[in-house]
C-alpha cells in the first residue's frame, strides 16, 4: 500500500497547485483583444511625395492610394431619393413608428405638395428655394428626404447651421421663395418678414410635438400675413395637396446631378460661407459613415437598432446619420434641445456637474417613453458627465463597494490587454447595477425622476459609444471606458463635409500620452478643453474655459492638453497638412500644422484651384497615422 504523504509531500501539492493557476491566470484566462495590434500600428497610408511646406497626401490604410474613393455604400443607391427603396419592418423614426414604404409615400408627397404650392403661388420670380428652419424632428427630416426626389434643382432646399444666419439668408438678392417653420416660432418669423418689407412669400408651418396651437391663433397669423402679401399654410395642407395630385414615383426621376441643397455656415472668423450639397455627396457621406462600424456591429433592423445623435440635422453629418440610419434599416432620434431649454428654465443648474445642459440631453437620451438606444452619438460633455456619474455613484448593495478598486483594475488590465465588453461575473453583479443606481440618482439630481422613471434595460442595451468633436482627454477616455465597459469611437467632423473627417477604429483602446498645444497658435480657441486635476488614476477631470483669455496666457497659466486621438482620415477623405510646424518638426519629427480635405463628401464652393478645401482644424500626426487634434471653435 503507498504510504501516506508527508508534509513536505503536501508543501510540493499546494505549490504546484499554485502555480498552475498562476499560469492559468496569466497566460489562458486573459481576453483576446478586440482587434489585431498589428492593425493599429499603421492607420495612414501616406503618398511617396510632397511639396514644400506641406506633408504628403493621407488617405485610410484600408483604402490605400490604390484605390479609388467610394461614392455609395451600394449599387443600389444611387441618390439620396433611393434612401428608402429597402424593404425592412417599421421602426421608430422619432416618435413615428414607420416603414419605408410609408417613409417614401409621405415624402413623395411633401415634393409633389410643395412643387405645386410654388406654381400656383404668388411667389416672386427671383426667389428660389425652400428655407428650413424647422428644429430637429421627423417633418425635417421628412423635408429633407422631399427635396431630394424633385426632378430639378430649381428649388434647392436651404439649411442654417446656426439660426442666427436667418437675416442674412432673406436678405440674399435670389431670396428663398418658401421657409418652413415651427408653429411655436411662426409668428416671430412673420414678424421679421413683415417688418424688413418682404412679401410674395409662402410661410408653411408645421405644429411642434406636444404643442397644441389654438385655431383662433393660427387664425391671427394667417390674418395678419395678408396684410403684407404673405401666404400661410400647413405642413397637413401640403401634404394633403400633395396626395391628391396623380401619383407618381419622383424617385425615379430624381436626377442625381446639380445641388439639391445648399449649407449656409459660419467660418472661423464667424464670416457668412455658402456650400452646394450634392446626391454623391450625401451617398459617399453615407458609406464613410457606415465604414466607422465592423461588418457585424453596423445599424440593423434584425438587431432593432435604434440610433440617437448629438448632432443637428442642419449640420451636413447630422443629416447624412439620419439618412445612412434610414437606408440600414435602423431607428433614428436626436436629442431634443427645446426640451433642455424649457427644463433649463425650470430648473437651477446643479454644482459639481458639467453643464446643466448636457445633464438633460443624456436623460433625454435615456428617456423610457422613447426607443431605448442601442447606438448613441455624444459630445465630450456628455460622455464626461456620464463617465463621472457613475465613477462617484455608490453601488446598491452597498458591501458590493469594497470590491470598487478591484473592479477597476480588473476592467484596466483587460483594456490593456485590448479588451473591454459587457459580458462576465463583475460586469453582471457590480458595473450593471452600479450603472443603473447611477442613472437613478442622476434622474433625481436633475429634478426629472417625477416623469423620467428608469427601466433597467435602457442602459444595457447600449452596443456602441462615438464620440463627435473635441475629443476627451487620455484619462477620461480610458475613464469611460471603465464605467461603461465599451470601446470608444472618436470622430472629427467639419461643416464642410458630409462625412467624418477622421475615425478612430471602433476597437481601438491604446492609450496614448497627451501633449501640449503650442504657444502661439493661428487661431482662437473656443472650446472647453480638460485637463487632469490630479496624477492619481480614474481621477475626474476639471475644466478650464479659455475662451475670454489669449492662447499665449493660457499656456503658460494651465497648458491645454491635446484630447485622445482622432484615428485616420475617413476611408474616402483625403487629408494634407498644410502651414507645417517646422520647429515641431525638427524636434520631434511629429507633423504639425492646418487641416485641408478632398473627396466626394467635401461641399461644393469651399475648394481652392487643386480640389483642397480648408478646414478650421489644426493636427498633429502621430507615428501610427493617427491624428490628434488641437481645441478649435469649428470643431462639429
Amino acid at each position: 500500500m503507498p504510504s501516506e504523504p508527508f508534509l513536505s509531500d503536501v508543501s510540493l501539492i499546494l505549490l504546484s497547485i499554485t502555480v498552475c493557476m498562476a499560469a492559468y491566470l496569466k497566460y489562458f484566462s486573459r481576453p483576446s483583444p478586440l482587434v489585431h495590434p498589428l492593425l493599429l500600428g499603421k492607420q495612414s497610408d501616406l503618398s511617396a511625395t510632397r511639396e514644400k511646406n506641406q506633408s504628403g497626401i493621407y488617405r485610410n490604410w484600408a483604402t490605400g492610394h490604390g484605390s479609388p474613393l467610394s461614392l455609395r455604400p451600394a449599387s443600389s443607391l444611387k441618390t439620396v431619393a433611393n434612401i428608402a427603396d429597402i424593404k425592412c419592418p417599421q421602426r421608430f423614426i422619432y416618435e413615428i413608428k414607420i416603414s419605408n414604404d410609408l417613409l417614401k409615400l409621405r415624402a413623395n408627397n411633401v415634393s409633389k405638395g410643395l412643387i405645386s404650392l410654388l406654381s400656383t403661388s404668388r411667389t416672386d420670380k427671383a426667389s428660389k428655394g425652400i428655407l428650413n428652419l424647422l428644429p430637429d424632428g421627423f417633418d425635417s427630416l421628412l423635408l429633407s428626404i422631399a427635396m431630394s426626389l424633385q426632378p430639378d434643382v430649381s428649388h434647392p432646399l436651404l439649411t442654417l447651421s446656426n439660426p442666427a444666419l436667418f437675416n442674412h439668408v432673406v436678405g440674399l438678392p435670389v431670396p428663398p421663395a418658401v421657409i418652413v417653420v415651427s408653429a411655436k416660432i411662426l409668428k416671430d418669423v412673420l414678424g421679421e418678414l413683415a417688418g424688413a418689407g418682404y412679401s410674395n412669400r409662402t410661410i408653411v408651418y408645421a405644429a411642434s410635438s406636444g404643442v397644441e396651437q389654438e385655431t383662433s391663433q393660427i387664425q391671427e397669423v394667417v390674418e395678419m400675413a395678408k396684410e403684407y402679401a404673405l401666404k400661410v399654410v400647413s405642413w397637413q395642407e401640403v401634404e394633403a395637396l400633395g396626395s391628391a395630385m396623380k401619383d407618381t414615383d419622383r424617385a425615379n426621376s430624381a436626377k442625381g446631378e446639380g445641388p439639391f441643397a445648399i449649407q449656409f455656415w459660419e467660418d472661423d472668423e464667424e464670416k457668412p460661407q455658402t456650400s452646394t450639397v450634392t446626391h454623391q455627396n450625401v451617398t459617399s457621406g453615407i458609406a464613410s459613415v457606415l465604414s466607422l462600424f465592423p461588418a457585424h456591429k453596423r445599424p440593423s433592423p434584425a438587431t432593432n437598432d435604434m440610433v440617437v445623435s448629438c448632432i443637428p440635422l442642419a449640420q451636413p453629418v447630422g443629416i447624412t446619420l439620419a439618412l445612412a440610419s434610414i437606408w440600414s434599416g435602423a431607428g433614428f432620434r436626436t436629442v431634443d434641445e427645446e426640451e433642455w431649454q424649457e427644463d433649463q428654465a425650470q430648473t437651477e443648474e446643479k454644482n459639481g456637474s458639467i453643464s446643466k445642459r448636457e445633464t438633460v440631453q443624456l436623460m433625454n437620451m435615456l428617456h423610457p417613453e422613447k426607443p431605448s438606444p442601442t447606438i448613441v452619438f455624444l459630445s465630450t460633455p456628455m460622455l464626461v458627465e456620464w463617465s463621472s456619474e457613475i465613477e462617484n455613484g455608490s453601488h446598491p448593495y452597498l458591501p458590493a463597494n469594497i470590491f470598487r478598486d478591484a473592479a477597476k483594475q480588473h476592467q484596466l488590465a483587460n483594456i490593456a490587454d485590448g479588451y473591454v465588453g459587457r459580458s462576465g461575473y463583475l460586469e453582471k453583479f457590480y458595473w450593471k447595477p452600479l450603472r443603473l443606481a447611477s442613472l437613478k440618482k442622476w434622474a433625481e439630481k436633475a429634478n426629472m425622476s417625477a416623469r423620467r422613471g428608469i427601466k433597467p434595460e435602457i442602459e444595457d442595451k447600449i452596443r456602441a459609444v462615438i464620440v463627435v468633436g473635441p475629443t476627451p482627454s487620455p484619462r477620461q477616455l480610458l475613464s469611460a471606458q471603465i464605467h461603461l465597459s465599451l470601446p470608444i469611437t472618436r470622430i472629427t467632423t467639419s461643416l464642410t463635409s458630409t462625412s467624418p473627417l477622421f475615425i478612430s477604429h471602433f476597437h481601438d483602446l491604446q492609450q496614448l500620452p497627451p501633449m501640449s498645444v503650442p504657444t502661439t497658435p493661428t487661431f482662437n480657441p473656443r472650446e472647453i478643453a480638460f485637463t487632469p486635476k490630479s496624477s492619481q488614476s480614474f481621477q475626474k477631470g476639471t475644466t478650464k474655459n479659455v475662451d475670454s483669455v489669449e492662447w499665449e496666457d493660457a499656456a503658460e497659466e494651465d497648458p491645454v492638453l491635446v484630447g485622445a486621438h482622432t484615428g485616420p482620415p475617413a476611408s474616402n477623405i483625403e487629408v494634407l497638412v498644410r502651414e507645417l510646424d517646422e520647429d515641431v518638426f525638427e524636434e520631434t519629427g511629429d507633423i504639425e500644422g492646418v487641416v485641408w480635405i478632398r473627396g466626394p463628401t467635401v461641399l461644393g464652393g469651399t475648394q481652392d484651384e487643386k480640389g483642397w478645401t480648408k478646414t478650421a482644424l489644426r493636427t498633429r500626426v502621430l507615428k501610427n497615422g493617427a491624428f490628434s487634434m488641437f481645441p478649435s471653435r469649428q470643431a462639429w
